[in-house]
């Protein structure tokens, strides 16, 4: 069942150019795309499990109701789980309650996928749900009828990465690396999170080459780009009023806080703002030239050390709460080149010192409320 439920303004939209469907809609990423797309004049179609999911979004972001509606996508994996939310068809359940025709929307955002660190089974987890759910999103936008005219679709660093292989420093990962893992090697693996997630990103990012090939019964299939960010920080723009409310990726910082030891890491992996990567699917959307293009987004390497001391510089108050640890050389460790989104999106990347200090002060500021609120109980 797919239920179309939108929330009507008072302003008079602005001049739209178009809606966008974003899947993830109320995740980290997904949040963050859809701010920039609303930010630049788009109409938004948020997937989302609930309605529960979207009236928080609308609370803290009144301001670009007229351009939101929200879709009720209960399982990304489902056979068929995104034809209602891309078709002209459904029911859209506006503030007074009006029955209205859901327009079909005219391109698709893809960056719904489970999280690894929930991963208890593999297959069931994190292999079904990853590769099923994108190519089920490629299957809707490509179908008879479909308005779609461009998709994006989040892929990850972990498609680029050969993990049955010894670690090789002196190796500079591009775009044109891929994830040679089997399905079957990830369904069996039961310790290593980065392989579990990074395969069924490697097997989508290859099956989506095959599938978006034009067929002799089909127009054209439409012009699919893919992002695959690296490790991503940085502030959410979700709703969020405690510390429990946090994302995974924002949750990290605090580890740096009222601890003994700064938290361990075997290498330093590139990283990448959470604003930026979602700049890089906005780009990867409008520019002409990046259809059928994979982008690496990555530009920093950091030490745990270096972050403390990111840290301890931006909230001296703070400092003593905050360890003092040892460096190495570790960004020699890890080598990418992440200069074609650069290149041909236009991004400039965001200093990791404002990415780790304005992740911290999001934390600094949820930490006290939550302290507050737990004197007054």
């Amino acid at each position: 069942m797919h239920i179309h439920f939108s929330y009507t303004h008072s302003h008079i939209d602005k001049m739209s150019k178009g809606t966008v469907l974003v899947t993830g809609f109320s995740g980290f990423l997904g949040s963050a795309v859809a701010l920039q797309l609303l930010e630049s004049g788009y109409k938004v179609r948020g997937a989302v499990r609930s309605e529960s999911k979207a009236k928080p979004w609308l609370k803290k972001y009144p301001q670009y109701s007229s351009q939101l509606e929200f879709t009720y996508v209960p399982d990304i994996a489902a056979p068929g789980a995104f034809d209602k939310a891309i078709e002209v068809s459904g029911r859209v359940l506006g503030s007074l309650m009006k029955t209205n025709a859901a327009q079909g929307v005219d391109y698709v955002i893809h960056t719904a996928s489970p999280l690894a660190d929930k991963c208890v089974d593999p297959e069931r987890d994190m292999l079904l749900p990853a590769i099923n759910g994108t190519l089920s999103v490629l299957k809707s936008a490509n179908r008879p009828g479909s308005t779609v005219k461009r998709v994006v679709i989040t892929s990850s660093f972990g498609a680029m990465e050969d993990y049955g292989q010894p670690w090789n420093p002196e190796h500079v990962y591009t775009e044109a690396d891929w994830c040679p893992i089997s399905y079957e090697r990830a369904k069996a693996e039961k310790e290593d999170q980065a392989l579990i997630y990074g395969t069924p990103m490697g097997i989508t990012d290859k099956e989506m080459l095959t599938l978006n090939q034009s067929s002799p019964r089909r127009r054209p299939s439409r012009p699919l780009s893919r992002v695959l960010p690296t490790t991503i920080i940085g502030p959410t723009v979700q709703p969020v009023e405690t510390l429990a409310d946090l994302p995974l990726s924002c949750t990290r910082i605090g580890d740096f806080f009222d601890t003994k030891e700064l938290p361990s890491a075997p290498v330093a992996p590139p990283i990448v703002d959470v604003a930026d990567v979602a700049l890089c699917h906005l780009r990867a959307l409008e520019i002409p030239e990046a259809a059928g293009q994979r982008y690496l987004c990555g530009v920093h390497g950091h030490t745990p050390a270096q972050v403390a001391n990111i840290l301890r510089r931006a909230f001296p108050s703070e400092a003593h709460r905050i360890p003092v640890g040892n460096d190495r050389p570790w960004s020699e460790d890890f080598k990418w080149d992440g200069s074609k989104a650069t290149r041909e999106l236009h991004i400039e990347w965001t200093p990791k010192e404002i990415s780790y200090a304005e992740a911290g002060r999001q934390w600094l500021e949820l930490d006290k409320a939550d302290k507050a609120s737990a004197a007054h109980k």
